[in-house]
């Protein structure tokens, strides 16, 4: 019994201790997140380039992170806060990393990245988001700038948002463009090459690249022989990344030792004329140069064709008649020797000069039938065969039992249609 009465008396001191203490029946305040980037310098970064990969995350201490705001900015000196009024515009990402690529139109920038990481207090809007907090938060759904029309104010989001944010500023530096000629339109497999001897006519594709982003190309030029002098330069558009080289026969029938040509782009029917270039040789070897250009002012390093050991040799021509030689039998030289010889007696000496261009050339019988092309056929038949076949009134095609039907189709019908005449 006396146990008992123990027992009874230590609960009832338990109950009167706790009823004597004040019931707290205040919620306590939400609590921000906060936000990290991944870089922690001593110092300030590096210069680096504009392709940047970025990483972050957020700390809730009573809730759960939702979501981000992402910004970034155009600023003279390293930033320490968050802009007032802050001006920014935000992007909302439930990510924790991206690849971006700053705008760069100087040669160096300084952009400062800032991140704000939002809370469960906030209800999730789209990904992608426009988010501005000038005047007031709203969500910026025409991208317009400022409240209005479609737009939807965001209440909620600044009790649920880190009010400091983490940033970085990053000093990028612009990255030079790049460029290459295209692959070979007959065999993708091999690089470009011209044969290495045309004549005054000669067709060439690149394409040029940025690892700032390609939309920071802004025109390419080319020039031949002579990269030291601007003058020799020519600009092109950002269309133009096949051009042709022609020089007119008046042009080239009373020049020394160097024409100017012609500068077209596009494919022969619907091509546009371009500009001229000068310092064309002759009866000589030639290079072609081509830099691309970015918004900053920066050049790719001068990309040459022919390459360093291939040669690129380009004839005068001489006659009114071209003599296509498409014949792969082992009299070949007694047959070109006998169209010479019949052409050279045709009366009124029309024909005493005849120029020769030997499609044949490095093909077998196979190869023929199996559609390849001879060494001397330009790899962009259209325009450059065309548009050498123009630079004569006649063409006399030979061939045997095996013609090479690819190339003609694609070269005889538009000579034909703009006044040549073959046999």
């Amino acid at each position: 019994m006396r146990k008992l009465s123990y027992i009874l008396a230590t609960l009832t001191f338990v109950w009167l201790m706790s009823c004597s203490e004040d019931i707290q029946d205040s919620p306590i305040p939400n609590q921000k997140p906060k936000t990290y980037l991944w870089l922690f310098p001593d110092s300030t970064v590096g210069i680096g380039v504009s392709r940047q990969h970025l990483r972050w995350w957020g700390e809730d201490p009573d809730g759960v992170v939702v979501g981000y705001l992402f910004a970034y900015g155009i600023f003279p000196t390293h930033v320490t806060s968050i802009p007032n009024p802050d001006s920014l515009r935000y992007t909302w990402v439930t990510k924790n990393d991206t690849t971006i690529l700053f705008p760069l139109d100087t040669l160096f920038r300084n952009f400062t990245v800032f991140v704000r990481a939002v809370d469960n207090h906030f209800h999730n809007i789209p990904n992608g988001s426009i988010v501005r907090m000038s005047p007031s938060p709203f969500w910026d759904k025409d991208a317009a700038g400022g409240p209005g029309g479609p737009d939807e104010l965001l209440p909620h989001i600044s009790p649920a948002l880190d009010p400091t944010g983490a940033m970085q500023t990053l000093p990028i530096r612009n990255t030079p463009p790049q460029l290459t000629f295209a692959n070979n339109p007959n065999d993708p497999t091999i690089a470009l090459k011209q044969p290495d001897t045309t004549f005054t006519v000669a067709t060439f594709a690149f394409k040029g690249s940025d690892d700032d982003g390609n939309n920071t190309l802004s025109s390419y030029r080319i020039a031949l022989n002579d990269t030291t002098d601007p003058a020799r330069w020519v600009v092109l558009s950002l269309r133009d990344t096949i051009v042709t080289l022609a020089v007119p026969r008046v042009w080239s029938d009373t020049a020394g030792s160097e024409v100017a040509a012609i500068v077209y782009g596009g494919k022969f029917v619907g091509r546009h004329s371009i500009d001229t270039i000068p310092g064309l040789r002759l009866d000589a070897q030639n290079i072609l140069y081509v830099q691309a250009k970015d918004v900053a002012g920066e050049y790719s390093p001068a990309k040459r064709m022919p390459e360093v050991g291939d040669r690129w040799y380009v004839k005068r021509p001489r006659g009114r008649l071209l003599l296509v030689s498409d014949y792969t039998n082992p009299d070949a030289a007694t047959v070109l020797s006998t169209y010479l010889t019949s052409l050279a007696n045709v009366a009124g000496g029309l024909f005493d000069t005849v120029d020769n261009l030997d499609i044949g050339r490095g093909l077998t019988v196979v190869d023929k039938t199996s559609g390849r092309i001879g060494q001397y056929v330009p790899p962009f038949m259209d325009p450059a065969l065309i548009s050498t076949f123009l630079l004569y009134d006649y063409v006399f095609w030979y061939t045997e039992q095996f013609p090479s039907l690819g190339v003609a189709q694609l070269s005889l019908f538009s000579y034909l249609q703009n006044g040549g005449k073959v046999l």
